[in-house]
C-alpha cells in the first residue's frame, strides 16, 4: 500500500482515470454487446463446456466443419486452446443473457487493462525511471491495439499483466537475490503455458540462459514448475485422446499457417480443406486434422530451401516489427500511422540507450517473440502481445528527441 500511495499521488491516477474514460467511450461506441461474434475458439468452447458437452470445439454441419457452438452441435473432445484461460471466462459463460454476459466480460477486461497500466508504471519506474515511467503507462492507455483488446475474448490481458510481472521479479534478482522472487518467477513461468502454449519456448530460453549464468536454482524451478504445471492437462489430453498431447493441438496449423506455399498467416487451401472433410469426426479428429497441416507444412519448407526460408522468415519478422500491409487491421491508418511513429522511437531508444546488464530480460522477449515468429506465423495481435516491453524504449526514444528540442531551444535564446 506504502508503495502505490509513493508512486501513484498525482501521477498514475490520473493516467488511470484517462485510460478507463478512453475504453468506455470505445466499447459504447463500437461494440455490440448482443453480439457474440468475437467469442472465437475460446468462447464456443466454453459455452460447450457450460452447456455440459465438455472441453470440445469443432463440429460437422452439413458436410461443412464449424465451431461456433450451437444448441444442436455435437462438437468433438478438444485441446486446440490452452486450458487456463477458460478457468477464468468460464463464470461469465455461466450467465445466459448474452447482453450482460458481454458487459461482464468488457468489465472484467477492462479492469484487466487498468491494472496493466498501474503495472508498466511500476515495471518501468524500477527498471527505467519515473519519467519513462509515466510516458510509458500514457502510451499503453492511447494506443489503438490496446484499447481494441478489452473487446476481444483471449488472454492477451491476462498474458501483458503476467510477462509484467515476470521482468519485474527478474530485475528484482539483479539487484536483490532472494527465495520469493525466486519463488513467483518459477510460478509465473509455469502458469504462461497454459495461457499462451508457445511460451514453453521461453521457459526452455530462460532456464538455459540461467544455466549459463549459474543461477542453478533459478532454472530448477523454472523447468520443475513448467513440468508440475502442465502434467494435469497432459494427463487429461492423454485420457481423452490415447495420445500425448503436451501443449495443443494446434501446433500442426501454426507451423503450416506460418510456412505454406502461399502468404504468411494463411489458412488451407482446396486439397486441405477436401482432406480435412474425409477424416472421421470422432474424438481423435483435432489430432488426424493437425497431422494433415503438420505434413503441409513439412512440405512447403523442404520444397523452399534455404533461401525461400530465409525470406520467408525475413517476411514474417518485418510483419512483426514493422506490420503487413495485407492485414486489415496493420492498413487500419489509426494503428498504422501511431505505429511507424512508434517504431522510430523504438529504434532510437534501443540503440541510445543500450545496456545488456540493465535491460537484459527485456531484450530476452524481443528475441523470443521475433524467434516464435520465424518458426510460426504472425498476426497483428502478436505484435500487441510484446508490446508493453517495448514501450519503455518507445518512451526512452521520445524523451531523446523532447530533450534535443529543449537544447535546441535553449542554444537559439544565447544566440
Amino acid at each position: 500500500m506504502e508503495f502505490f500511495q509513493k508512486f501513484t499521488k498525482n501521477k498514475i491516477l490520473p493516467i488511470i482515470a484517462f485510460t478507463l474514460a478512453l475504453r468506455i467511450i470505445f466499447v459504447w461506441i463500437y461494440f455490440d454487446f448482443s453480439s457474440e461474434s468475437n467469442y472465437l475458439e475460446y468462447g464456443n468452447i466454453a459455452k460447450n463446456i457450460v452447456a455440459g458437452k465438455g472441453f470440445s470445439l469443432f463440429y460437422l454441419n452439413q458436410d461443412k466443419i464449424e465451431f461456433n457452438a450451437s444448441e444442436n452441435s455435437k462438437p468433438v473432445p478438444s485441446a486446440y486452446m490452452p486450458p487456463a484461460y477458460l478457468a477464468v471466462i468460464l463464470p461469465f459463460f455461466t450467465i445466459k443473457s448474452i447482453i450482460l454476459r458481454n458487459i461482464a466480460l468488457l468489465i472484467f477486461n477492462i479492469l484487466l487493462s487498468l491494472f496493466s497500466v498501474y503495472l508498466i508504471f511500476r515495471v518501468t519506474n524500477h527498471a527505467f525511471n519515473e519519467r519513462v515511467a509515466l510516458l510509458s503507462a500514457i502510451l499503453y492507455s492511447i494506443f489503438p491495439d490496446f484499447i481494441y483488446i478489452v473487446a476481444t475474448i483471449g488472454p492477451t490481458l491476462i498474458y501483458h499483466i503476467l510477462i509484467l510481472l515476470l521482468i519485474y521479479n527478474l530485475s528484482k534478482i539483479e539487484s536483490v537475490w532472494n527465495y520469493k522472487h525466486t519463488f513467483v518467477i518459477a510460478l509465473i513461468c509455469a502458469i504462461l503455458p497454459l495461457f499462451r502454449s508457445e511460451f514453453i519456448v521461453f521457459n526452455l530460453f530462460l532456464a538455459f540462459y540461467m544455466v549459463y549464468r549459474k543461477k542453478w536454482l533459478n532454472a530448477l524451478l523454472i523447468a520443475l514448475f513448467s513440468i508440475l504445471a502442465l502434467l494435469p492437462w497432459q494427463l487429461r489430453n492423454y485420457y481423452t485422446f490415447n495420445k500425448i498431447i503436451p501443449l495443443t493441438s494446434a501446433s500442426g496449423i501454426n507451423l503450416y499457417r506460418g510456412n505454406n506455399p502461399y502468404y504468411d498467416a494463411f489458412w488451407e487451401d482446396d486439397k486441405i480443406a477436401i482432406t480435412l472433410k474425409e477424416i472421421p469426426m470422432n474424438k481423435n479428429f483435432e489430432i488426424a486434422r493437425d497431422s494433415v497441416f503438420m505434413s503441409e507444412a513439412l512440405k512447403s519448407i523442404k520444397s523452399k530451401g534455404i533461401s525461400g526460408n530465409l525470406l520467408n522468415i525475413i517476411t514474417k519478422e518485418f510483419h512483426l516489427w514493422v506490420g503487413n500491409p495485407f492485414d486489415r487491421k496493420n492498413s487500419n491508418i489509426f494503428y498504422y500511422i501511431p505505429w511507424m511513429l512508434a517504431l522510430v522511437l523504438l529504434i532510437i531508444g534501443v540503440v541510445k540507450n543500450f545496456s545488456f546488464n540493465k535491460y537484459q530480460y527485456f531484450y530476452l522477449f524481443m528475441i523470443y517473440h521475433s524467434l516464435i515468429a520465424a518458426i510460426f506465423f504472425v498476426i497483428q495481435r502478436y505484435q500487441t502481445l510484446m508490446k508493453p516491453l517495448l514501450l519503455p524504449f518507445i518512451s526512452l526514444g521520445a524523451i531523446y528527441f523532447y530533450d534535443k528540442y529543449l537544447q535546441f531551444k535553449r542554444k537559439s535564446k544565447i544566440s
